[in-house]
């Protein structure tokens, strides 16, 4: 494990005390109903996946077919092994002469940051702002992906409630 690894663990531990702390306060930046909800809330969608040798020529078609930002990649148990995004085709593919017949286990980005379904939604947010990064993969207890949380999830979902309740008002 990497020492940024190490560091987003240990942010991930405290902070989770912390927000559960918090959720039990009066006062919060934001609605404590809101935040303090699992993401499943969210609904969040069922991830699309790859197996580790899927090509790049695949990986990018199922991208542009599927019109999202990210993929999850698995292992042959099933289990989360990685994340291929667009950020990863810019970073370490673009105009590199990399041929789309290589792997994707080459260019993901090994062993993501990942939460459980009933991890706040608080928490996915502060642990994507700080890893600098736009999705999430929802995992069981046995790392199997069973969803996918996005930053476009969750602003969705905010949107639809003002909209509903500057509906509900008139």
């Amino acid at each position: 494990m990497s020492k940024s690894e190490k560091s987003i663990e240990k942010l991930g531990e405290e902070l989770q005390k912390a927000l559960r702390m918090q959720c039990l306060q009066d006062s919060m930046p934001m609605d404590r109903g809101f935040l303090c909800s699992s993401v499943s809330l969210l609904d969040p969608p069922e991830p699309i996946s790859v197996r580790e040798d899927a090509s790049l020529d695949n990986v990018m078609r199922i991208l542009q077919d599927n019109k999202i930002g990210c993929v999850i990649v698995i292992n042959e148990l099933g289990e989360l092994a990685g994340i291929f995004s667009e950020r990863d085709y810019v970073l370490k593919i673009y105009e590199k002469g990399i041929t789309g017949a290589n792997l994707v286990s080459e260019f993901m980005t090994r062993e993501p940051v990942s939460i459980a379904l009933d991890e706040t939604i608080a928490f996915a947010l502060t642990l994507m702002s700080q890893g600098g990064f736009r999705h999430l993969p929802i995992v069981d207890d046995a790392n199997i992906p069973v969803g996918m949380v996005s930053i476009k999830n969750i602003v969705d979902y905010l949107s639809n409630e003002i909209f509903e309740s500057l509906m509900s008002v008139g």
